[in-house]
């Protein structure tokens, strides 16, 4: 639930009924954590799927209706809300603004390396600039599968991507890489953590990797 009242009146005023929203991603928080915001009056439209163990109120033998208690059932992620919590405090310490703006610098980076290689066969997916996206980069290498480029990213240089169709299987056939005529591509992620230098040290691993002339062409 948003318990902060700017929060509410932004919901609001985007007119959202449900919204919700995982914590791992842009707000730095673990695994297993996220949130529902209910737009007010909605709770008596949408049923609760699991009810009991809420802690409080016991001497009820139903459910409690209140919000947000009436679809907080069981015991909390609190190990988990608790790593959300620093995350959020983290973001709102350093600055939204600021931690777009590291992103987006970090982003040009990595797409300008990408770009110097085209010749190689090294291909960027999508076409927006910069200020449209978000710090994730998505390639692919005429050659070499995704699969074998991020098993030697990782395996000779400690760079972690991940390879394949990245659970968007209708955006691989949009963009004509997904089976049977691509395997996918390798994804890239930018985080807050990162710097200039890690930046650097993957367009070199990158380089390294598709322009290793004992690797042979895949046919």
């Amino acid at each position: 639930m948003l318990r902060n009242e700017n929060q509410r009146l932004a919901a609001r005023a985007a007119e959202v009924d449900l919204l919700a929203f995982p914590g791992h991603k842009g707000l730095l928080g673990p695994t297993g954590t996220g949130a529902l915001y209910i737009r007010p009056g909605i709770e008596t439209r949408l049923a609760t799927f699991r009810e009991g163990g809420t802690g409080n109120v016991s001497e009820l033998e139903t459910h409690p209706t209140m919000m947000p208690e009436k679809y907080e059932a069981g015991s909390h992620n609190t190990v988990g809300i608790a790593g959300l919590s620093e995350g959020v405090a983290w973001l709102l310490e350093r600055g939204v603004a600021e931690v777009r703006r590291h992103e987006q610098e970090l982003l040009g980076m990595l797409l300008g390396a990408i770009d110097e290689l085209s010749e190689d066969g090294v291909r960027a997916l999508g076409e927006a600039p910069i200020a449209q996206r978000v710090g994730v980069v998505s390639f692919t290498h005429t050659s070499y599968s995704p699969a074998e480029v991020a098993t030697v990213l990782e395996a000779e240089f400690g760079i972690l991507c991940r390879a394949g169709l990245h659970c968007a299987p209708l955006v691989h056939q949009m963009l004509g890489t997904a089976p049977p005529g691509g395997e996918g591509a390798v994804r890239l992620s930018i985080g807050p953590y990162l710097q200039r230098e890690d930046i650097e040290a993957a367009a070199q691993a990158i380089t390294r990797t598709i322009g290793a002339a004992e690797r042979p062409a895949r046919v």
